[in-house]
């Protein structure tokens, strides 16, 4: 499938291309789901569940260098990663997304991560910032683009 892409604010030096799943696995339609106020969400992940069910995510990323055309795979990311809510800082030198792993269990909180668009390594934020998005987005960049509001359950 063609992947979904971001260019970078303010810069426009980078393009971020997120690859998203085209399948729902077994895991992903079975997940449970809870109502709240009329949204449906992911008691475990914290996501909207959506209307027909979990949404699709992404599963790569690249970076590309609008210049000379260059691609680079992000390093760093877990295997069966499973992300969302991408935000680029104000200034477009950092991107903050929202990582999970699985549907259900321990692994499926969704956690904070930042991409180093130097080195196009992820980074988890540490500590651990467990992220709720059950009604909008789970963090916002200040203006500062050095810090950040997270919505934690």
């Amino acid at each position: 499938p063609i992947p979904n892409v971001m260019i970078q604010p303010r810069k426009q030096q980078l393009v971020l291309h997120r690859h998203f799943s085209t399948m729902l696995t077994l895991e992903d339609v079975s997940a449970p789901a809870l109502k709240l106020a009329g949204a449906r969400f992911n008691p475990y992940t914290l996501k909207p569940h959506g209307t027909h069910g979990p949404d699709l995510y992404y599963t790569a990323l690249d970076l590309q260098d609008v210049r000379t055309g260059a691609r680079q795979p992000i390093s760093g990311l877990p295997e069966g990663a499973r992300m969302h809510a991408f935000h680029w800082s104000p200034d477009g030198s950092k991107l903050a997304f929202s990582l999970h792993t699985s549907e259900t269990g321990s692994d499926a909180v969704s956690r904070l991560w930042l991409l180093d668009l130097e080195s196009a390594s992820a980074v988890k934020v540490e500590p651990e910032q467990r992220l709720n998005a059950v009604l909008g987005s789970p963090f916002t960049w200040c203006p500062d683009s050095k810090s950040m509001l997270v919505k934690r359950p």
